[in-house]
């Protein structure tokens, strides 16, 4: 197994391309919908849909991108919807993974990149094609696919592909080595989903912690600064290969609600703790229970997803059926049965790791402890620790006080995915030395790892009778269910949980009979390793198709029709003025209404600050004079009906209006304050220095106009006539970056008003105005592109200066 495990030798090519072949066949079966042309609809994917339709309608239309959009939030950067930024080099190499379609080739990439990382660790071939598929068939893995979070996908495929090319460099591959980094790295970067980037930097600490540790034993510093420079400087390149993006989010963020809030008290008069991210009760909204932790060998240890598929078999159903509930009710509830008692919000599914896949991990540790299982055991305890959030607030807190960009991110359940990896990779490193090593305590420790899965089992089910199995919102169901079918709920759950113990066991057993009979019989191995195959496939299959919905797969046409248009969007979309429309219903957590309009809703996970902030002292005051200058000409609602109706609000101030006082406040907390008591349609309010100088009055003469005569998303055009001297409100939002004005083609200032708007001194006479979202960020970012790439093809093109190996 010399040389990377002889891959690139002419004997292996064949088994390689065959195995390569065999994974996108199998990633083709599992999504078989899509062989007869079916698309996945993803939860999150259609939210996407409503917020990136301006985006793609301006680009068919206008050929041409826009970093701007109105229609959600009342306008924000197109940076994190899908822009398209210049001199991308990357997204043409992505698209070699998406030769397949969705979702196929997201599961794809999962076991490619995993296979050759398994390579790379000079794992066998055929171990190497089993540990892919105890990667990419993990539950947690496939569900992120399922509603939609395709950024997290594709930043967990090239997960596997960023180690191998660090392991090659350490491994003296350096041309290689640097060039799979690079690439892995910016792909990864490129995949835009920043949470896992950083969690992967946060999992290499510890690596190059031990590798320090292990060159400095051997008295080989110098090699590892030249390894860890080498990677540095392809870091530093992957960075500078999606410039672009990272500029500019890394801009938009301070503007987000993932910035600093300005205010000290919020709309409920709460204090304002100081902070630069997320609040600490956002951030751990999603922790895992300790317990719960264990669902990564017992799937329904705490009743597996928010709610499960019983069965028609279960008591429960037969419970329904007796007590006279029609048939239709009971088979829609038995579907969709509450058996989730953890205490996160909503869980799609528990994140199965396999029990058989686990074991091996275990076999793997207790056999040797190499620096690589070194470094993936203690990415596994910090990833399991994080995981906890709040329910382990000593650690959680430290991190979100002291670790760099930490509070950046929500949901610190997601830190896992350190853990989908790292055991797999244990997995398979200790099956490669049970079947090829020397070592003569095999048995032995096969034995002791036997016996810590079963008193690991024989603990969780002795737990049985200390678990109460009720969950923080059974009153709730118990409520709309009753308190008999409530009962019979939990008594279903202790059933599931003994049904998994039970599994669990079983699979555990034959799993070591099947290793145990290897040391007798090894001119089996072939056999033996296809019954491995079988275990672990079943393991992960069995548990995963709980969760996967293949009803999810709809015609192309149907994919296509994200929202359905209402009567009532109809009728609004008569108005051929500029306005927007306001659903309160979703607030500010869909984008139906983005879809058809320019709404004040939306869905991002890093909405604007300030609007959102806004939004709050609306609902919590019933503030009416914040919609009207947002220019909220029409309200969609239900009726007892459930029919949309829409109200039209003839109080709206419109696009752009005439203000007497211009009140100057010191502070933008004190600005807040005012939004309750101030009257928008003669007063704007603000805190910005650029407003010193003008003065606090204005007359406004019965001829005074001004009108918006030209619009797209990112360039506003207006004509403003007035006798007067005139300050103007703008009800479009006020971003610093990037929007320019122009008075008769004259660069001039506008500042933030009102909280969140834009405001304008116009001097007196006729004047056209124009806003246009020239973001100057994006032309830095594109310089700093092409230099990364000119530096990256040079440094491949004379690396024999600087490598002795090619």
């Amino acid at each position: 197994m010399k040389r990377l495990n002889n891959f690139f030798l002419a004997q292996n090519i064949k088994y390689h391309i065959l195995i390569i072949i065999g994974f996108a066949l199998f990633s083709l079966l599992f999504y078989y919908p899509v062989l007869s042309g079916k698309k996945i609809l993803q939860s999150d994917s259609v939210q996407y849909a409503g917020m990136s339709r301006q985006l793609k309608d301006y680009k068919e239309k206008n050929n041409e991108e826009t970093y701007w959009i109105d229609n959600a939030f009342g306008g924000m950067p197109t940076y994190q919807l899908g822009a398209k930024f210049p001199f991308d080099v990357l997204t043409p190499i992505h698209k070699i993974f998406h030769l397949f379609p969705h979702p196929v080739y997201l599961l794809f990439l999962y076991l490619f990149s995993f296979y050759i990382l398994l390579l790379i660790l000079s794992v066998p071939i055929e171990l190497s094609a089993l540990g892919a598929l105890a990667y990419g068939l993990s539950t947690y893995l496939l569900i992120i696919i399922q509603v939609g979070h395709n950024t997290k996908a594709q930043a967990l495929g090239y997960l596997p592909l960023v180690i191998s090319g660090i392991l090659l460099i350490f491994k003296e591959r350096y041309k290689l080595g640097f060039i799979i980094t690079v690439i892995a790295i910016a792909l990864n970067i490129r995949a835009n989903h920043y949470q896992i980037t950083y969690y992967i930097i946060l999992f290499l600490i510890p690596f190059f912690i031990i590798q320090f540790n292990h060159y400095y034993k051997k008295k080989r510093l110098r090699v590892y600064l030249k390894n860890n420079l080498l990677i540095v400087c392809a870091g530093i390149i992957s960075l500078g290969l999606n410039a672009s993006s990272i500029l500019s989010t890394s801009e938009y963020s301070k503007f987000s609600t993932r910035g600093k809030s300005e205010i000290s008290l919020s709309s409920n008069g709460n204090f304002i703790e100081p902070s630069s991210g997320l609040e600490y009760d956002y951030i751990t909204q999603f922790s895992y229970g300790i317990y719960e932790t264990f669902n990564i060998i017992i799937p329904r240890i705490q009743g597996g997803g928010s709610t499960e598929d019983l069965g028609k078999d279960s008591e429960l159903y037969k419970h329904l059926i007796v007590n006279g509930i029609g048939k239709n009710q009971a088979d829609d509830f038995i579907e969709n049965v509450p058996t989730y008692w953890g205490n996160q919000p909503i869980l799609e599914a528990p994140a199965y790791i396999g029990v058989s896949v686990v074991f091996f991990a275990i076999l793997s540790i207790l056999l040797s402890l190499s620096s690589i299982k070194i470094w993936l055991l203690i990415g596994s305890f910090f990833s399991i620790a994080l995981s906890w959030g709040k329910n382990f607030s000593l650690m959680t807190s430290f991190f979100i006080e002291n670790i760099p960009l930490y509070n950046k991110f929500r949901s610190v359940s997601s830190i896992q995915v350190i853990l989908e990896f790292c055991i797999p990779v244990l997995a398979i490193l200790g099956l490669k030395e049970y079947f090829y090593s020397e070592n003569k305590n095999k048995k032995k420790k096969l034995l002791q790892a036997f016996g810590i899965m079963m008193f690991l089992f024989i603990v969780l089910f002795l737990t049985k009778s200390f678990n109460s199995f009720i969950g923080p919102y059974d009153s709730y169901y118990s409520n709309m269910f009753g308190s008999e079918i409530m009962e019979k709920i939990r008594h279903s759950r202790k059933y599931i949980f003994n049904q998994d113990i039970f599994r669990a066991v079983l699979i555990t057993i034959v799993s070591f009979i099947v290793l145990l009979f290897y040391l007798k019989n090894k001119n089996q191995y072939k056999k033996i390793i296809i019954v491995v195959f079988l275990i672990i496939i079943y393991d992960l299959l069995s548990i995963s198709n709980r969760y996967i919905d293949r009803d999810l797969f709809v015609s192309k046409s149907k994919s296509q029709n994200h929202f359905s248009m209402t009567l009532a969007d109809k009728s609004i979309i008569k108005d051929t003025t500029r306005y927007r429309v306001y659903e309160p219903s979703l607030g500010l957590s869909n984008a139906r209404t983005s879809y058809f309009h320019n709404s004040i809703g939306g869905y991002h996970g890093a909405k604007p600050r300030r609007f959102e902030e806004l939004y709050n002292l609306f609902i919590d005051k019933e503030i009416g004079g914040i919609i009207d200058m947002l220019n909220v000409k029409y309200l969609l609602y239900r009726n007892k009906e459930n029919k949309f109706k829409v109200m039209k609000n003839s109080k709206a101030l419109g696009n752009a209006w005439f203000v007497e006082n211009l009140i100057k406040i010191k502070s933008i907390d004190s600005v807040y304050k005012r939004m309750a008591s101030t009257d928008f349609s003669n007063t704007a309010i603000t805190s910005s220095h650029k407003a010193k100088l003008l003065r606090d009055t204005y007359n406004i003469d019965s001829n005074s106009k001004i009108k918006l005569v030209e619009n797209k998303p990112n360039y506003l055009k207006y004509k403003f006539s007035s006798l007067n001297d005139s300050f103007i409100v703008f009800s479009e939002i006020y971003y610093p970056n990037g929007w320019k004005v122009k008075i008769d083609n004259e660069l001039s200032d506008h500042f933030d008003v009102n909280y969140i708007l834009r405001g304008l001194f116009v001097k007196k006479g006729d004047h056209i105005i124009e806003f246009e979202f020239d973001p100057e960020i994006v032309k830095i970012g594109s310089i700093f592109q092409i230099s990364s790439l000119s530096i990256f093809i040079i440094l491949i093109l004379s690396f024999s200066f600087f490598s002795k190996k090619i």
